[in-house]
């Protein structure tokens, strides 16, 4: 691994960094906004409890650092990225 400079990707609310959390992601601006400052890093976890709502895959921007191969990715960050919508 490179010498990477991981300051600044910790998590706001739980100070987890977010980067070897492998929860690395970005939402639409709207999704974010409304209950964070678009400078704040937050995990899946934590952004999720201060949304109130499990994230699916159209809260996050189709981009490369979402759907290509940039980063990994946690298991709980994958499941969100392609969460399946139920129809009743």
């Amino acid at each position: 691994m490179t010498n990477l400079d991981l300051d600044g990707f910790e998590c706001k609310d739980c100070q987890e960094n977010t980067f070897i959390k492998k929860e690395y992601y970005m939402l639409h601006d709207e999704v974010w906004t409304s209950v964070a400052s678009k400078f704040e890093m937050l995990c899946v976890g934590c952004f999720e409890n201060r949304l109130g709502r499990k994230l699916d895959s159209d809260d996050f921007v189709k981009l490369p650092i979402n759907y290509g191969c940039m980063f990994p990715q946690s298991d709980l960050l994958y499941s969100r990225l392609y969460s399946l919508k139920q129809y009743v």
